[in-house]
């Protein structure tokens, strides 16, 4: 998972400075539902779906600094 207050920009040949995770999921999908966000995703065995709550957080620290 990589991110970005530009849309348009992930870090083109500087892509750590945006990494945030790697999520142990496959086919992931995020879904905006009555002003809640989710992350819906292959069950591991494939044999449904499981979802979660989203939620957006800053990446400027207590302290003002970034991460």
């Amino acid at each position: 998972m990589y991110r970005s207050n530009n849309p348009l920009d992930f870090g083109l040949d500087n892509y750590d400075s945006h990494f945030v995770c790697t999520l142990p999921v496959a086919a992931p999908e995020i879904i905006f539902c009555q002003e809640t966000w989710y992350i819906a995703a292959l069950m591991p065995n494939l044999s449904g779906i499981q979802v979660a709550r989203l939620e957006w957080m800053s990446d400027t620290l207590s302290n003002g600094s970034r991460e």
